[in-house]
């Protein structure tokens, strides 16, 4: 399995509109060849915060699931047209192969 955790800083004010954002990229995300889990969440004590993961079947279904964001009707385009400007700095990404 390949994985991707995502952690980004955001602007005062602005969780709630990157949460619904990401409720929306969540689910088309899950209804992608390959996705095994997709999870967005808060971490504890760092409210303006937030965080996903995603699990897929192999790395070349994650690529497909990032390969379409020159399309503007892409969930993951439409996500980052939000989040981007949201927050306080590029989100830091975590990309690897599962083990055990």
């Amino acid at each position: 399995m390949y994985t991707c955790t995502t952690i980004g800083k955001l602007k005062e004010g602005k969780l709630e509109e990157v949460l619904k954002a990401a409720e929306v990229l969540g689910a088309a995300t899950r209804k992608q060849k390959g996705n095994v889990y997709y999870y967005v969440y808060i971490p504890e004590g760092r409210p303006n915060c937030f965080a996903t993961t995603e699990g897929w079947e192999t790395k070349a279904d994650f690529k497909a699931h990032v390969g379409h964001t020159d399309d503007p009707s892409d969930p993951l385009r439409r996500f980052n047209e939000i989040v981007l400007p949201a927050s306080l700095a590029e989100p830091d990404i975590f990309l690897g192969e599962v083990y055990f």
